[in-house]
């Protein structure tokens, strides 16, 4: 038998202290719990101890439960509560309308409208949830959980084994989409990924679906019997990246499964394979580098062109482009501090990056003006000179008019205090 010890807040003194008598008289376990609350009555016939009115119980390693209502049922070992139930330990909040504890086997039991938030802000609903702190092991039933990064999961039932770090969903549902409902009020977004299961380790920091089943509305489109992708908390790990899926006006529907590699820990690229319903894919690659004093970001598309010529504007052959900007500082170059940047923009055909709405780091679909520039900046004390170079292409205009020269233009600034002059 559990050993508790209670300190009972009430308006008769006396009731109080013959509650407490009569606890640690009975009570022969170490388990220490303080139950406070505006109203506390006693029921020798059931004994109970009932707690009204913003009741709270706190054991002694922390945890505490939080209701309206708090029923103590001491032969049985048993916390009820009733109404804005609340539990908190060092790793989770859970709340709902109802609990039950027992304090013999410590098993908390939470039903209705149940929200369970982790350490890693994800949020979980439940229909109901058990939860087992010995064995560290819960589960639940018709699931929806929003995660930290944004995406969303939903599942007929689940369990979570805190000891192995794992979360295992049955028959789940997983998603990146911001609207997860139409007007029906039905889980049927743009797209989604339907698992047999779905694993979240989060000890390795992955999230693994087994046999799964890509789906563009409710039609099927690819399925997989693997597929793993880093969890929120990682940062840079390789990995397929959620897909994105568009349907451009003048293209159709579109799938894009980009692909990050963690080169090291200085570079990396995302290689994005976008196919395409009614035309040629598109192959997207964007790399990027740190160094001591400057970045590189270079990205670059390639497609075999239009399949079909009909439509107004459409030519023949392939289709391509070239992003690249560098962002730097070098130490005495000119003078002691010297800022560079050097851009390159490319596009083989004028309306390839609109058509297609390629939106990238370095460029947007709406820009209609290519910049390939070179610039150097530099400063010491009272000296200033900075040069610029460039070639700037307006995308509106098809014959050579469309290209504007910036020739080389520098400046040169020194300041001299001369009789409180500058």
């Amino acid at each position: 038998m559990i050993r508790n010890y209670f300190k009972l807040t009430k308006t008769y003194i006396a009731f109080v202290f013959f509650v407490l008598f009569f606890l640690t008289i009975e009570s022969k376990s170490n388990e220490l719990f303080e139950i406070k609350a505006k109203k506390v009555e006693y029921n020798n016939t059931q004994d109970l101890i009932i707690a009204k009115g913003n009741a709270n119980a706190t054991h002694s390693s922390g945890k505490k439960i939080f209701a309206d209502k708090i029923l103590y049922f001491k032969s049985k070992n048993l916390i009820k509560t009733l109404n804005n139930s609340k539990f908190i330990d060092a790793n989770n909040t859970l709340t709902a309308d109802n609990f039950i504890y027992d304090t013999k086997s410590k098993v908390i039991e939470a039903k209705n409208n149940v929200i369970l938030i982790d350490k890693d802000k994800n949020k979980f609903y439940f229909d109901s949830f058990i939860f087992n702190e010995s064995s560290s092991k819960g589960k639940g039933v018709n699931i929806k959980a929003k995660i930290s990064d944004g995406s969303y999961l939903i599942s007929k039932e689940g369990a979570l084994d805190n000891k192995e770090e794992k979360i295992n969903l049955n028959s789940a549902k997983y998603t990146t989409c911001s609207k997860i409902k139409n007007n029906k009020d039905e889980y049927c977004p743009s797209w989604s990924l339907n698992s047999k299961q779905i694993i979240h380790d989060k000890k390795n920091k992955k999230i693994i679906h087994k046999h799964a089943v890509l789906k563009l509305k409710k039609i099927p489109v690819l399925y997989s019997p693997y597929i793993s992708h880093p969890d929120p908390s990682v940062k840079r790990q390789s990995g397929f990246l959620p897909p994105i899926i568009k349907t451009l006006s003048n293209i159709g529907r579109t799938i894009q499964t980009p692909y990050y590699w963690a080169i090291n820990d200085d570079k990396d690229i995302t290689i994005t394979h976008t196919y395409y319903f009614d035309e040629h894919d598109l192959i997207k690659a964007s790399y990027r580098q740190a160094f001591q004093n400057g970045f590189l970001n270079i990205e670059n598309g390639y497609s075999k062109g239009y399949k079909d010529f009909n439509k107004t504007g459409r030519t023949k052959g392939s289709r391509n482009y070239l992003f690249a900007e560098y962002i730097g500082e070098k130490k005495n170059l000119i003078f002691e501090d010297n800022q560079i940047n050097f851009k390159i923009q490319r596009a083989s055909q004028q309306n390839f990056i609109r058509v297609n709405k390629i939106n990238t780091l370095l460029f947007k679909e709406d820009i209609r003006t290519l910049e390939n520039s070179f610039n150097i900046s530099s400063i010491e004390q009272n000296k200033r000179f900075g040069v610029k170079v460039g070639i700037f292409e307006n995308l509106d205009i098809l014959d050579t008019g469309k290209y504007t020269y910036y020739l080389p233009d520098g400046d040169f600034s020194y300041n001299k205090k001369f009789k409180k002059i500058n």
